[in-house]
């Protein structure tokens, strides 16, 4: 299954950061600060969830994310998915910022009859849709929504 959604590049550093998924956080495996049960992502800020679905089996969230710094910022989708809504496996970043907007609330679908044509009847496409905010710098009023 792929995520689709629009296209977006995050700078070198963000991507880099980005590109690999760290590994999965197990029950009982945390701090004082960590919570146990709710799923939270092994570093950097986290924020809402958008777009959760279920799909064969598996759990699938999406959630506002700053992958470079334990902070508000950068806002990007991370990944993470579950059988059982206790044992999470984080992925590599779904969505990332990038020089001109960040990545903000919104919707992940399964197109199970591949309406939209990104992927198969057999192997459907998650399609997100969601908004996005502009940059200072960019020629638009920072904080002006686009999609």
């Amino acid at each position: 299954m792929t995520l689709f959604c629009a296209a977006m590049t995050g700078s070198d550093m963000a991507a880099q950061k980005a590109d690999a998924a760290p590994p999965a956080v197990q029950p009982g495996e945390t701090s004082q600060w960590r919570p146990m049960l709710h799923y939270a992502p092994r570093q950097y800020w986290m924020n809402d969830p958008n777009g959760p679905v279920f799909y064969k089996g598996v759990y699938h969230l999406f959630y506002q994310y700053n992958p470079m710094a334990a902070e508000w910022g950068n806002m990007s989708w991370g990944h993470a998915t579950s059988t059982d809504l206790l044992h999470w496996q984080e992925h590599k970043v779904a969505m990332i910022s990038n020089a001109e907007r960040d990545v903000f609330s919104g919707s992940v679908v399964v197109d199970r009859d591949n309406t939209s044509g990104l992927g198969t009847v057999e192997n459907p496409a998650m399609v997100a849709l969601y908004t996005s905010v502009f940059k200072a710098g960019t020629g638009h009023e920072p904080g002006v929504q686009a999609q």
